[in-house]
């Protein structure tokens, strides 16, 4: 289970960090108005990212 969990903080960190660098740094996508629809969908990915980590948060309360 700390392996699972392990690679999920992993997935998280290099989400975070590909958001952060590649979109806001590098394009500034939130200043060109072509892009609403991937900001969009990677709006809509981390929404589902907080909902997987909140369940396994809970699901692990639940179980300890």
């Amino acid at each position: 289970m700390t392996l699972f969990f392990t690679l999920i903080t992993i997935q998280a960190v290099l989400g975070a960090a590909d958001n952060l660098w590649h979109h806001e740094i590098t394009e500034r996508l939130p200043a060109k108005r072509a892009a609403s629809l991937e900001l969009s969908l990677h709006a809509g990915r981390e929404f589902l990212y907080a909902f997987v980590f909140f369940a396994l948060a809970f699901a692990l309360l639940l179980a300890g």
